[in-house]
């Protein structure tokens, strides 16, 4: 019973108490202003390829200046070599060597991509880039040309530093395969040369179906399937190795000549107002 009592009063005196410390609350307030107004980006440096989301950028050094479109930005066109190659009397691909890319003083050999920068800040707007080869390839030297020569594209992963892979479906495409065929096939604008025939078109390679999923991003299109970046680190001395992301492909109709045979191909960056 004493404890009870005990208990009943330590209650009564701590009640007084709390009320006793309270105080009245007084504040001012002012109100002020803080602003900024963004402009389009400038030229960035091309990015590493990654599947997005990225925390840190990795950037590669700027090899060419390529093409821009109101503050969009080709940051990267691959140059595609196959080295020496051995005449063969069937149809044969031959597999592209990895393109050289550099850093700094790191070296990389990487496969061939196309990357955009879209550095506009608008929210709407679809935009893509396209590829076409301008005339059959080449030799100077013999003044012959391979007329029935194609360059084939077998894999493509398509990467932004904001989107995963999950993310990414239908909103930044890549290469566009057509008719079921294991490859896409870069078309020849002028295929013949001693009659007239119609342009091949061109080929789509990387399509982001509005800004609002490009904006303040890299997107790159990787001609290789399931690219994973980590499978790439910087190299010493020149690399030889071949990859069959791209191939070029020469039947027996073509007249294979010694020497050294070349091709322009055309990257084209087009965009909506």
């Amino acid at each position: 019973m004493k404890n009870k009592l005990i208990f009943l009063v330590v209650l009564l005196v701590c009640i007084p108490i709390s009320i006793g410390i309270q105080t009245e609350r007084v504040e001012g307030q002012q109100e002020t202003n803080t602003s900024g107004t963004f402009k389009a980006g400038e030229r960035p440096m091309p990015d590493f390829p990654e599947e997005g989301p990225v925390g840190v950028i990795e950037t590669l050094d700027q090899d060419e200046t390529t093409a821009s479109l109101n503050h969009l930005y080709l940051t990267h066109a691959p140059r595609i070599s196959f080295g020496q190659l051995r005449i063969d009397p069937k149809n044969k691909e031959y597999p592209a060597l990895l393109e050289k890319r550099t850093q700094q003083n790191k070296t990389y050999y990487l496969p061939h991509t196309v990357g955009v920068a879209d550095l506009s800040g608008k929210d709407t707007g679809a935009w893509k880039v396209t590829v076409k080869q301008l005339a059959p390839f080449y030799q100077a030297e013999k003044a012959t040309y391979l007329t029935d020569t194609r360059l084939r594209i077998y894999g493509n992963t398509v990467t932004n530093n904001r989107l995963s892979s999950v993310e990414l479906k239908n909103k930044i495409t890549g290469l566009k395969q057509e008719n079921g065929q294991s490859f896409a096939m870069i078309p020849v604008e002028n295929p013949s040369v001693s009659s007239v025939k119609e342009s091949e078109g061109e080929l789509e390679v990387l399509k982001s179906n509005s800004s609002s999923h490009s904006s303040k991003t890299y997107s790159n299109s990787v001609f290789e399937s399931q690219y994973k970046k980590e499978n790439y680190t910087s190299s010493v001395g020149e690399s030889k190795q071949t990859y069959d992301g791209i191939k070029l492909f020469i039947p027996t109709s073509d007249n294979r000549l010694l020497g050294a045979y070349e091709a322009d191909l055309v990257w084209t960056l087009t965009a909506e107002p």
